[in-house]
């Protein structure tokens, strides 16, 4: 049976053996697929070299319509809490958040940019001003 059209699935492994930015997905509205498949990464030339967290949702399609060609395509969010914050209550033409596991990230919006290394260690830069640690230092 082929499976045209995209697919919500979700992320049960994103330790790719190959290191080619796959992941392992369920896709329960294509027959859950008993024994899933590597699906390969579409991303923009170049792309962005992350890879979506075990439990995210992603947008499948399949190649050729083949449920054993799986291709993930982008994230969606199901719950609040997992909206980075950069892009809470923005503009998502304005802001820009990326953000590792571990927490380090950068984040870039209307109120400046934020870059932090996940470990307390932040700097703000906002119009003129920059702020290191939380207002540790502010220069002005």
């Amino acid at each position: 049976m082929s499976h045209y059209g995209k697919y919500r699935g979700t992320v049960i492994d994103n330790l790719d053996p190959q290191q080619l930015g796959r992941v392992q997905i369920q896709v329960p509205d294509a027959g859950g697929m008993d024994d899933p498949a590597w699906a390969l990464p579409c991303l923009p030339p170049g792309g962005l070299p992350t890879v979506p967290e075990i439990g995210d949702g992603v947008w499948v399609e399949f190649e050729r319509g083949d449920p054993g060609y799986p291709i993930w395509c982008g994230v969606f969010w199901t719950d609040p809490s997992r909206v980075p914050d950069a892009l809470r209550g923005a503009d998502p033409r304005s802001a820009l958040s990326l953000r590792t596991s571990d927490g380090a990230g950068i984040a870039i919006g209307p109120a400046g940019i934020v870059l932090d290394n996940g470990k307390g260690a932040s700097v703000l830069l906002s119009g003129p001003a920059v702020s290191i640690n939380h207002g540790a230092l502010d220069i002005t």
